[in-house]
């Protein structure tokens, strides 16, 4: 998915190292954009950059972000538009459709500028249905295999406001006449990379505002006279690699380009096809004509091109097995006279002849690469022939004839160099190892920039001594060196022997030990002591080296970082990238560096001295290395602490699972932070001291959480600018836990980048799409109502049930426990009774009765069972001290008889405490486990009329009835006395 992203791939802007077809290709976007990425409108900053330039954010306000040196930056917002994604920049609106389309969709917004469609099903191409989009300027049609026809169906006299058109890396072959007649505003057309054979003077009717025209790499065979003279406007063509075309004037007629009179650019190399002669009755009429590439051809260009005194830029044989020129002849270039810039690649001349360039007295820009029959060291011989010239910038490349594995330039090889008033040079893939201080001494004073890629270079001989003389020497370039430990090369220079300098396995102690600098005259290295603290000898960096850029060459950069420099060079840039220095970061970084790259450098340690000598860094890259571990102990953000000036730092690719709260302190300056394709979970961490941030970019961790601190940091900022934060690629919590995190993105002030894009884990730890933020916040906020709501029901049903059941069961138990509460009273009142040793209870029985039977009791029962039986008897009136708790004394008072006697009559229930010291002795049977009860039936009563406690005393036999009044008798009487003493015995057999 496309997004935001910061690229650094040509952090130095040196490389010179580019295959034809993409100069070709820079070439045409002066005039058309046709690059694979078209859609990301690209702001791009190289050493030439303009510094007050202004990055527009996605309501084309301008910020005050200043352009950051090296760095491209591309800023992407996309949404969902119908099937394809959608963004805006700088009021211009980008769409990008794949998949199975089979036409220009439908459900786009109206006002779309940008359309891009590749990897579709198209299979015929209908203009017309252009037109459904009024404001569409730039459509993309690529890399569609089905796709193989132009067709203007059906036939409209509408027409569309359409300016460019790249139709290239498809499968077309047919192209049906007045196909772009609706398109009179179309200024570029790409057709390159397709499978067409013909064109006529009707493919490109209506196309007079037409500027450039690609139609490379196809297999065009003939070409009409009238073939392009519609094009009057035309100024860049490109005809490359049509194999069958040919320059001859069967295939090429002279009159072909003869009404193209503004067209400065022409690409033909590729189609020679055996061609003895380039096609000059063809280019004379092209007055405007600047820049021309062709194959090589034996013969040189003919009297008919003198006439052009706008041709100043001459390529043969930029690709591959195009140049079969066998010799150079001395008017080679006789005939074209003006030109500045000559570049001849990979001819099959057995010998250069330099003295052709001789003539061309207006030269400044000189290439000869990849050529077989031809040395390097025959080149600098030959430059006797041209070394007075005004060559500026000379390029020898690839020159090998000798197979020679390893070159070392000597003293005499610049003899006839230190003549020329070069800027720049370049002697890349040649085989060079090393470089002698006189060839190094003796180069042009006026070179200021030098490029040695692709070399043999190895860190231990190439060192910067050896061109301190440059004084006007800007740029150095040593990518891409694939040298090789040599243990001798002559007796001059020797090697410390040590593991194979190519493996960055190596140990650490192996690796740090094989850095020297050089300390004087006499020797080229000495090695210091063992805390590695280096030494370069003063003023050995040429004064005015303003950029070092060293990809893959390895260990090269521990020259800079392990040694102690102290003094301030003009040096400004440094790219180590991959270049496996796995300790670099335990070096420090020299003063005065605004710019430096250690991305891929698989470097796991990072000392907090590293940065401790430069206060001026601006721009960082860091990522590809495996920085997690010192990252996440620097819990005071020491690391970084002194670097105040650093606008942009990336930390991508560093396995990152944490990052201290405190980690960014010391960074007030920064304004973008890549901290993409990392581990992170959780995002805790300070914003607060970066208050210029403009971009932050998280994606494609595993973030589920930003804590609350950061959240306000980010609002904090974003409320004074706009702030861009991309967490697309993360597993954002759409849970009710996670609803924070959710009410956040859909009411932050933060500008969050492609927004529709984002992604969430649900409950179930499925990745799915959050779609629109605010939409989702509802949906869980329903969801996560509906789950609280359900919870509090179910959660008052579990205490209600709970409740009730609590209830039932102290209802059920109501008796025990007002049983237990009264005992436990008692006990704390005092309600205990102390007896002699010889008895067990204070009372023979407790009496229980009511107003009905007082009487009774009082006067009968007294008199029978305590007067003329002896027995003790309590009895409430009698024997209850008076303001005591009532129910502690009735359970004390059956705790202590060892008989309860309820009289019992029908109104027995309706006495104030009948039930109660019932009850309390129905507990007292159940928790003593002895007999307690013992029923007096004073009055008959009904079974109906009885509670289930007398009925089971009376299923027990346990009662004595008092004889009724038609049955009473002095006999019956004195026998329910006795048989109730006997009852109310106390019978140690029972207990």
């Amino acid at each position: 998915m496309m997004k935001h992203r910061i690229v650094n791939d040509d952090m130095m802007n040196h490389q010179t190292v580019n295959d034809e077809i993409s100069n070709h290709n820079d070439n045409m976007m002066k005039h058309q954009i046709v690059n694979d990425d078209i859609m990301k409108h690209e702001t791009v900053n190289d050493e030439m950059s303009n510094h007050d330039d202004e990055m527009s954010n996605h309501n084309d306000e301008t910020t005050d972000l200043k352009q950051l040196t090296f760095v491209k930056i591309i800023l992407k917002d996309l949404f969902i538009c119908g099937n394809c994604e959608c963004f805006n920049k700088s009021k211009v609106s980008f769409a990008k459709c794949t998949g199975k389309i089979v036409q220009i969709p439908v459900d786009l917004p109206n006002y779309i500028q940008h359309l891009t469609i590749g990897k579709s099903d198209f299979a015929v191409f209908r203009p017309t249905e252009v037109l459904r989009y009024a404001n569409l300027s730039y459509l993309h049609i690529k890399n569609n295999p089905k796709l193989v026809a132009i067709r203007l169906y059906p036939v409209s006299d509408k027409t569309s406001v359409l300016e460019e058109l790249d139709l290239s890396t498809n499968k077309i072959s047919i192209i049906y006449e007045n196909s772009f007649h609706i398109f009179p505003n179309l200024t570029s057309l790409s057709l390159s990379v397709n499978n067409i054979s013909a064109i006529t003077r009707n493919t490109f009717t209506g196309l007079g505002l037409l500027q450039a025209l690609n139609l490379s790499f196809n297999l065009l065979e003939t070409l009409e006279n009238t073939t392009f003279d519609e094009l009057k406007s035309l100024t860049l063509l490109d005809l490359r690699h049509n194999t069958n075309l040919g320059y001859s004037p069967k295939h090429f007629p002279e009159s072909l380009l003869s009404n193209l009179l503004f067209l400065t650019d022409l690409y033909l190399e590729g189609n020679s096809d055996k061609s003895d002669h380039y096609p000059d009755l063809a280019l004379q009429p092209l007055k405007q004509l600047q820049t021309l590439t062709v194959d090589g051809l034996d013969h040189p260009f003919g009297r008919k091109l003198i006439s052009l005194g706008n041709l100043t830029s001459i390529k043969i044989g930029l690709s591959p097995g195009t140049c079969n020129i066998n010799n150079f002849s001395d008017h080679f270039f006789t005939n074209t006279p003006f030109l500045r810039h000559v570049e001849v690649n990979g001819c099959s001349t057995q010998r250069m002849n330099l003295k052709t360039f001789q003539n061309l007295r207006n030269i400044t820009s000189l290439s000869l690469t990849n050529i077989p029959g031809y040395d390097l060291f025959d080149a600098f011989e030959d430059l006797e022939h041209i070394h007075k010239s005004s060559i500026a910038f000379l390029k020898l490349s690839g020159l090998n004839h000798t197979l020679v594995m390893c070159r070392i330039l000597e003293p005499y090889h610049a003899k006839y160099l230190q003549h020329m008033r070069m800027s720049s040079l370049d002697l890349s893939n040649n085989n060079i190892i090393m470089m002698r201080d006189g060839f190094a001494n003796l180069l042009p004073g006026t070179l200021q920039k030098l490029i040695l890629t692709n070399n043999k270079l190895n860190p231990r001989v190439m060192i910067l001594k050896q061109i301190k003389s440059l004084s006007n020497l800007t740029a150095l370039d040593l990518s891409f060196q694939g040298y090789s430990d040599f243990s001798d090369i002559d007796n001059t220079y020797s090697y410390k022997t040590s593991k194979n300098i190519d493996s960055h396995e190596a140990s650490e102690e192996s690796e740090l030990s094989s850095v020297y600098c050089p300390v004087g005259e006499e020797t080229f290295y000495k090695q210091q002591n063992h805390s590695h603290n280096f030494h370069i000898e003063k003023n050995i960096l040429p004064r005015n080296l303003k950029s070092i850029r060293a990809l893959r060459y390895i260990r090269f950069g521990l020259y800079i970082l392990y040694c102690n420099i102290k003094e301030r060079y003009a040096l400004q840039t440094l790219d180590f990238s991959g270049s496996y220095m796995t300790r670099w970061g335990s070096g420090k970084l020299p003063p005065g560096i605004l710019r430096a790259s250690f991305a891929r450098n698989y470097c796991s340690n990072l000392t907090q001295s590293f940065f401790e000598k430069n206060k001026s860094l601006k721009i960082l890259f860091l990522g590809d290395n495996y920085l997690a571990d010192v990252f996440a102990a620097d819990s005071s953000g020491a690391i970084f602490s002194t670097l105040n000036k650093l606008e942009y730092l990336d930390l991508s690719k560093n396995a990152i699972y944490k990052l201290p709260f405190k980690f960014l302190n010391g960074l007030p300056s920064l304004k973008i932070i890549d901290i993409s394709q990392n581990k992170l979970q959780v995002i805790n961490i300070s914003l607060a001291s970066s208050p210029k941030l403009r971009i932050v970019d998280l994606s494609r961790n595993s973030i589920s959480w930003i804590t609350r601190s950061t959240r306000d940091d980010l609002d904090t900022i974003a409320a004074n600018h706009t702030l861009y934060l991309d967490l697309t690629s993360n597993p954002l919590p759409c849970t009710c836990k996670g609803l924070p995190i959710i009410f956040w993105l859909a009411h932050t002030n933060v500008y969050l980048l492609s927004k529709d894009f984002l992604t969430c884990s649900d409950e179930d730890n499925n990745y799915v799409s959050m779609g629109d933020v605010r939409k989702k916040l509802e949906t869980l906020q329903r969801y996560c109502a509906s789950k609280e709501l359900m919870f509090i029901i179910c959660l008052f049903s579990t205490v209600c049930i709970a409740l009730v059941v609590l209830l039932l069961t102290m209802y059920r138990f109501r008796w025990r426990l007002r049983y237990l509460r009264t005992v436990a009273i008692g006990k704390l009142l005092g309600f205990e009774s102390t007896l002699p040793n010889n008895l067990r209870y204070k009372y023979d029985a407790y009496i229980l009765y009511t107003d009905e039977t007082r009487s009774f009791v009082l006067q009968e029962c007294v008199q029978e069972l305590e007067v003329n039986r002896g027995h003790r008897l309590c009895i409430e009136e009698r024997d209850f001290m008076p303001g005591t708790y009532t129910v502690s004394a009735i359970v004390s008072a059956v705790q202590n008889s060892a008989k309860t006697v309820p009289v019992v009559t029908p109104e027995f229930y309706d006495g104030e405490y009948a039930e109660y010291g019932l009850k309390m002795a129905v507990m007292e049977e159940i928790f003593s486990r002895r007999s307690v009860l013992h029923l007096c039936i004073y009055k008959p009563v009904s079974a109906d009329d009885m509670s289930r406690d007398l009925l089971s005393v009376l299923r027990k036999n346990r009662f004595t009835e008092f004889p009724a009044d038609d049955e009473m008798t002095p006999e019956a009487r004195l026998t329910f006395w006795d048989e109730m003493s006997r009852s109310i015995s106390h019978n140690p057999a029972e207990d």
